[in-house]
């Protein structure tokens, strides 16, 4: 069967996913990559503009979605949609990007940032697991190893996901920003050498989370 990154048509300049667990500052940031002038899409307003959820979380507010329908509605979006864009969203990994970053943040502050917010405890803690254990690392890792088929990671084509991570626990909006449009402009110049420190696995949170249990 044909790679999905091959049936695509892409008329994007360049697509790039910020991801990362609710509370890693990926919505901070994109509001101050918006100010800067870069075209960043909640992906939260794109499912419902394209009219893919099945509702909402009645505890969180989060929308309810199906993933295998989510992934071929975003195939046929990035497909009609033109010029560099950015998708910021914890699935944001599911659109065909040509480069994937991974925010990653310690689980305690991210346990904490969501309690703030108002998320009830168990889901809070869950998403707070679900860094500690690297999820959505490997969700972003499975969808690039999909397009490798036996290449490099250098020899990736645009419109193929390269991940990077980086640890953005002790960054502010501003430096996170900042990284973020260093490793748009090192994939688009295909600049290796400044995306290599942030190829995974970068960040491992098992001493952070070693007295939880």
């Amino acid at each position: 069967m044909e790679s999905i990154y091959n049936q695509v048509v892409h008329t994007v300049l360049m697509m790039t996913s910020l991801c990362g667990t609710p509370g890693t500052g990926k919505t901070t940031t994109s509001d101050r990559l918006r100010a800067d002038g870069l075209n960043v899409v909640g992906l939260t307003e794109l499912i419902k503009d394209l009219g893919a959820d099945e509702g909402s979380d009645p505890g969180t507010g989060e929308l309810i979605v199906d993933l295998g329908v989510l992934r071929t509605v975003l195939e046929d979006w990035a497909g009609r949609t033109k010029g560099d864009i950015m998708v910021e969203g914890h699935l944001s990994y599911l659109v065909p990007a040509s480069l994937v970053l991974l925010f990653r943040t310690d689980p305690n502050l991210v346990l904490n940032r969501l309690l703030a917010r108002g998320y009830p405890e168990e889901k809070a803690r869950e998403n707070a697991e679900a860094e500690a254990v690297s999820y959505l690392l490997f969700k972003c890792m499975e969808r690039e190893r999909e397009a490798l088929s036996g290449k490099d990671w250098t020899e990736l084509p645009e419109g193929c996901p390269v991940v990077l991570e980086t640890d953005t626990t002790e960054m502010g909006p501003a430096e996170q920003a900042e990284w973020v449009r260093s490793m748009v402009g090192a994939r688009k110049e295909k600049r290796y050498i400044d995306m290599l420190p942030f190829r995974p696995p970068v960040v491992d949170w098992i001493e952070v989370v070693s007295g939880w249990y």
